[in-house]
C-alpha cells in the first residue's frame, strides 16, 4: 500500500488514543497522523525494493529554529519499470509501471503564550502506465495494436492552521483552518479520454469557550467551502461551480463527570442545491452504561447498540454505544439527511 489517507506511509507516525489507564496497563486505539516538525526524527531514511523490482524511498529532514520556531521536510519516491510482471499469464500487467513523487513542507510556530500556527506545502506528481506487457505508450497510445492505460496526476495543496488559547482562560480559545488544492489528471483507457481539474478553497473560524462555568461549554463557527470542477469525457465537456458557506453552534452540558449532553444546530447553503438547517442532539451517559452493561462487556470484548434519538423521513439522528473493553465506552452520533451524512461524533471514555 503506497498511500494512507493521501499520505505516503513515511510520513505518518501512530498515535495513541489511550496511552495508559489508572492501573498503569496500557490500552486502547492507535491512529497515524502526519509526522510533527517538533517531534520527528532529525533525520529519517529508508528504502524497500521487492522482487518485482517496485522500489520506495523515504527521506525526513526536521530542524528546531530557535525556541518557537520548527520545520519538516518529508520526500518521498516510488517506481516500477518491469512492465514484465504477469503472474498469471493472461498478456497484461499486474501492476501499473510508472513512479510516484511526493513532498511536503511543514513549518510550526509557537511562542509559549498562547498563540501557534501551523502551515506547509504539498506536492504530488503520479505517472502509471497498465495494461498488455507489450504495450508501448510512446507508439500505441490511442491505437488498437495493444490495450493500454494511462494515468498522469498532479496535485498542489497549500494549508494553514492558526490558534489563540486565551493563556488566563484555558477553556477559551479561537481557531482558523484553511486549505487550498489544484488537482489535474490526465487519463485514457484504450480509446477512451478522461481529463479533469478541480480547485478547491476550505476555510473554516471556530470559537469556543463556556457559559458561566464549565458545566456548560459551547463551540460556534463558520465555515465556507469552493469547489471548481472541470472535466472532459470523450467529446463532451463538464463544468461545474459550487460554493458552500455555512455555520454551526453547539452546546454541551456537563453537570457531572461522565455525562453530556449536546445540543445544536447548523446551516449550509449550497450554491448548487440551496439551504439546509439541521440540529443535531445526543446524550452520553457512558456511566450508566458501564452499569448496565459491565458483565456483557467482560464476557464479549466488541458490544454494539444502535439506537434512534429522532426518525424523519428525510432527517434521521443515530445514537451508537460501542464497549470495547469491560472499562473502555465508545459513544457517538450520525445525524443524516436524505441519506446524505451530516454529522459525525465520537467519544472515546474510560470509566
Amino acid at each position: 500500500m503506497t498511500f494512507f489517507k493521501g499520505h505516503p506511509l513515511g510520513f505518518l507516525h501512530p498515535v495513541n488514543i489511550i496511552k495508559t489507564l489508572p492501573n498503569n496497563e496500557e490500552k486502547g486505539l492507535r491512529a497515524s497522523q502526519l509526522k510533527k516538525p517538533e517531534k520527528a526524527e532529525r533525520l529519517y531514511l529508508n528504502a524497500y525494493i521487492n522482487n518485482m523490482g517496485k522500489t520506495d524511498l523515504n527521506l525526513n529532514l526536521t530542524q528546531q529554529i530557535g525556541k518557537k520556531w520548527s520545520t519538516a521536510l518529508l520526500l518521498h519516491d516510488d517506481f516500477l519499470s518491469n512492465k514484465t510482471v504477469d503472474f498469471n499469464k493472461d498478456g497484461f500487467r499486474d501492476l501499473p509501471t510508472g513512479n510516484l513523487f511526493s513532498a511536503v513542507n511543514r513549518w510550526k510556530y509557537e511562542d509559549g503564550k498562547g498563540f501557534m500556527t501551523q502551515f506547509g506545502f504539498k506536492m504530488l506528481t503520479d505517472n502509471r502506465t497498465g495494461g498488455e506487457t507489450g504495450f508501448n505508450p510512446d507508439k500505441e497510445k490511442f491505437t488498437t495494436n495493444h490495450y493500454g492505460l494511462g494515468i498522469e496526476t498532479k496535485r498542489y495543496e497549500g494549508f494553514a492552521k492558526i490558534v489563540y488559547v486565551f493563556p488566563e482562560k484555558k477553556y477559551k480559545s479561537i481557531g482558523l483552518q484553511l486549505s487550498v488544492f489544484d488537482h489535474q489528471q490526465d487519463s485514457y483507457f484504450g480509446m477512451t479520454r478522461y481529463n479533469a481539474t478541480q480547485q478547491n478553497f476550505y476555510a473554516n473560524l471556530i470559537y469556543q469557550s463556556i457559559i458561566g462555568s464549565t458545566v456548560h461549554k459551547f463551540r460556534t463557527g463558520l465555515s465556507f467551502t469552493s469547489d471548481k470542477y472541470n472535466e472532459d469525457f470523450r467529446n463532451d465537456n463538464y463544468k461545474r461551480t459550487e460554493a458552500i458557506p455555512g455555520g454551526f453552534f453547539e452546546y454541551t452540558f456537563t453537570p457531572v463527570e461522565r455525562f453530556n449532553i449536546v445540543a445544536g444546530i447548523r446551516a449550509d447553503r449550497n450554491s448548487l442545491f440551496g439551504g439546509l438547517l439541521y440540529p443535531f442532539e445526543a446524550m452520553f451517559i457512558a456511566y450508566l452504561l458501564s452499569i448496565l452493561f459491565e458483565k456483557a462487556s467482560s464476557q464479549s470484548p466488541s458490544l454494539l447498540l444502535l439506537n434512534y434519538l429522532s426518525v424523519r423521513p428525510d432527517y434521521v439522528i443515530l445514537f451508537v454505544i460501542a464497549i470495547i473493553a469491560g472499562d473502555i465506552v465508545i459513544t457517538g452520533l450520525i445525524a443524516t439527511y436524505r441519506r446524505k451524512l451530516l454529522y459525525t461524533k465520537l467519544s472515546l471514555i474510560h470509566i
